[in-house]
């Protein structure tokens, strides 16, 4: 394969019918799984707080976790709310990727 098609390929981020998301790292899985985990108990989104508390970091660490889900497209901020935090359909892609459970509320977004 030349230079040329790998480029387009890598550009495109589709490889055979099949769409590649982007790579997250260990810790930002976990926040990503915490965060449709939390949705499907309490039917709401958790705060930057409540995500800070529940792995032991400061509010600020929780913030760059979701800057970087969030420039990766896997969760939106709605500026506004208390609870502005919301899985993109990407993140529910990934989610199932990775073998977690999507419950139908989270799947439809309620």
């Amino acid at each position: 394969m030349d230079n040329a098609m790998m480029a387009e390929r890598s550009e495109s981020s589709e490889w055979a019918g099949m769409r590649v998301l982007p790579t997250l790292t260990q810790r930002q899985t976990e926040v990503l799984v915490f965060l449709s985990r939390y949705f499907q108990t309490n039917r709401d989104y958790p705060t930057q707080r409540e995500i800070a508390e529940h792995f032991g970091v400061s509010q600020n660490a929780a913030a760059l976790h979701l800057g970087a889900l969030s420039k990766k497209n896997y969760v939106v901020r709605l500026p506004g709310e208390r609870r502005n935090i919301r899985l993109t359909g990407l993140a529910l892609e990934k989610l199932r990727m990775i073998g977690e459970e999507i419950g139908a509320q989270m799947a439809f977004g309620f």
